[in-house]
């Protein structure tokens, strides 16, 4: 599939997307404003301020007391902004519940009934209220998300019984959320079926099995996060239809009746999320370590600020038109947009005495604000053959070969993880840098490991969580191997999460040392490639969250070379140790 030129058109279905803002501005101030909202083109809310955690108990005042029911005050507060809201046409409001302290131990019954309770609870509240569902966050927790986690290595932990009790505890708090709101919507963000460890996998199918045995009419949607800062509208959109068919393949292979993948197909799907507004960069210590965010460095300099005091865009106007086109076509019911504090909204002194909240909410909006509601306010999807087929994929639940035509292998060989404690890894000479043995064992993070081979996603990125493992301050290895009868020269395009090196033949041709996010084509660099085999090996370190890699080869133009042929499975008379290669690290 050969990337095309960026076409917009208006939506032909402009109500079938709902956009929703993940925000909270001040409750009275909403539902003051009810109409403002509209008028921007949002369809709703996603709010994390209602039920602040698991262990939260939604009933309960800031005096202290328990009031069950209509008579609490907080609760008159949520359902008359949600009327207001409704009565504005926003129909589709969330409570967000964030998963913000480590999960009970996955044994501990007694706990897991509390929290269970709690998520009960914060259902029957969001349905009184006139909330049309509950949004799940877990990325908080990561790290307690991976099986190799640091408590569950301790001797005598029942490690080979966690994920069929992790998948448990995920069947009772959907089942404890459905007693209570039959027909809610379920939201599970991010994306950490795929990003993150096999307990968070586990989890979230335990919310499928249940939605799926009660046939839930509200259905599950997933709000992926790594599309946030994305800005080529080709890569959103491979990622969507990518991510859905990652899911649906996987579904398919755990369940061969096909129960959970139909359940999925009728009543699922992806929502990309985007943050256009509301700049922030990384500020570091002395040693590299993240300790805030900053603004615009010409305008703020170092120092850490605070959530939406820089309200300027991540990318232009004209940006965020292209690709929010590109979620719309790919995602089936919802999109939605991030907002790192009150960079959506401005109050007056006024509003901001009457309704509060932080101070920055006063300060203006981006000169071009009405610019970047414009592609809310006016939809439109992007047309064309390529992405017809990609929307195709989506709306019919049909495979599609998503990545013919962009240079990438089919295939990897991977091996890891090893250590990376506080990014250290990055210069350690660890043995796949000293030459690739397929058949070799190593010592990596928590054990031996091996190579192995695997496919390239249909998203086109290697998801090194799914693939190797999850967890912060590991790294690892990706080997492929490419053929050419003549001297080529060729254009490498390479992004990573965090760090990467590229070895060509055993020799460093690329490196990135910086903490980062994957986007596709981030690096591009030339290389010349001789006659025969070539190796590429890579090298991804993660500080935290998912960690992978975008990897592929075009010619000047960006397109596929015919005459490079990827070796994605070993020639009929070639073994392993064929593919031995040695170098010099």
């Amino acid at each position: 599939m050969q990337r095309p030129v960026t076409k917009l058109a208006p939506d032909p279905d402009p109500e079938r997307i709902k956009v929703l803002l993940f925000a909270t501005p001040p409750i009275s101030y909403v539902t003051e404003t009810a109409s403002e909202w509209a008028e921007k083109g949002f369809s709703g809310f996603i709010r994390p301020d209602i039920m602040k955690g698991w262990n939260a108990d939604v009933w309960s005042l800031p005096d202290g007391r328990r009031v069950v029911g209509t008579d609490n005050p907080f609760f008159q507060q949520c359902r008359s902004m949600n009327q207001a809201l409704t009565g504005a046409g926003l129909h589709d409001n969330f409570m967000c519940v964030p998963f913000a302290t480590e999960l009970p131990d996955w044994f501990d019954d007694e706990k897991w009934a509390a929290l269970c309770e709690n998520f009960r609870q914060g259902a029957r509240f969001a349905r009184m209220a006139g909330f049309r569902g509950m949004a799940l966050d877990d990325e908080y927790i990561e790290d307690s998300l991976g099986l190799n986690w640091a408590r569950y290595r301790k001797p005598g932990y029942p490690v080979d019984k966690l994920l069929p009790q992790a998948r448990l505890r995920g069947q009772q708090i959907q089942k404890a959320m459905l007693s209570e709101f039959p027909d809610m919507v379920t939201l599970h963000l991010p994306e950490s079926y795929s990003i993150m460890g096999d307990l968070a996998k586990a989890l979230f199918l335990g919310y499928l099995d249940a939605l799926c045995a009660a046939d839930a009419p509200g259905g599950l949607d997933i709000l992926p996060e790594c599309t946030y800062f994305q800005t080529d509208p080709w890569w959103i959109a491979l990622y969507g239809a990518g991510l859905d068919q990652i899911l649906r393949e996987d579904l398919q292979t755990l369940d061969p009746p096909g129960r959970l993948s139909d359940y999925w197909d009728r009543r699922c799907g992806i929502a990309l999320g985007q943050a256009p507004l509301g700049y922030l960069r990384f500020i570091r210590d002395a040693d590299g370590k993240r300790i805030g965010y900053g603004g615009r460095e010409e305008v703020f300099g170092d120092r850490i600020i605070e959530g939406g005091e820089d309200k300027s865009g991540n990318y232009p106007a004209s940006v965020f038109r292209e690709t929010h086109a590109a979620v719309r076509t790919v995602s089936r019911r919802y999109a939605w947009v991030f907002s790192p504090g009150p960079v959506w909204w401005q109050m007056s002194e006024d509003q901001w005495r009457r309704h509060g909240g932080p101070k920055v909410a006063t300060l203006p909006l981006v000169p071009e604000f009405p610019d970047y509601t414009l592609p809310l306010r006016r939809p439109e999807i992007v047309v064309g053959a390529a992405y017809d087929t990609m929307s195709n994929a989506v709306k019919t639940r049909t495979p599609a070969n998503l990545l013919a035509g962009l240079g990438m292998p089919p295939s990897w060989w991977v091996n890891g993880p090893y250590d990376n404690s506080g990014g250290t890894g990055y210069d350690y000479v660890l043995p796949p840098e000293r030459g690739i043995d397929l058949e070799g064992v190593s010592l990596g993070a928590w054990g031996e490991v091996r190579w192995k081979q695997v496919d390239t996603p249909p998203t086109g990125y290697v998801d090194l969580s799914r693939l190797i493992a999850g967890g912060s301050e590991i790294q690892g290895y990706a080997a492929a191997w490419c053929e050419t009868e003549m001297e080529v020269s060729v254009v490498v395009h390479f992004g990573c999460d965090d760090t990467g090196k590229i070895w060509c033949n055993g020799n460093l041709v690329h490196e990135s040392k910086t903490e980062r996010i994957a986007v596709p084509d981030e690096d591009n660099f030339p290389l010349v490639l001789p006659p025969g085999r070539s190796v590429f090996l890579l090298k991804i370190g993660n500080y935290r969250g998912g960690w992978g890699f975008y990897f592929r080869i075009t010619d000047g133009e960006g397109n596929e070379i015919p005459s490079l042929r990827w070796d994605h499975r070993l020639p009929p008379n070639e073994t392993k140790e064929a593919l031995r290669c040695t170098w010099c690290a």
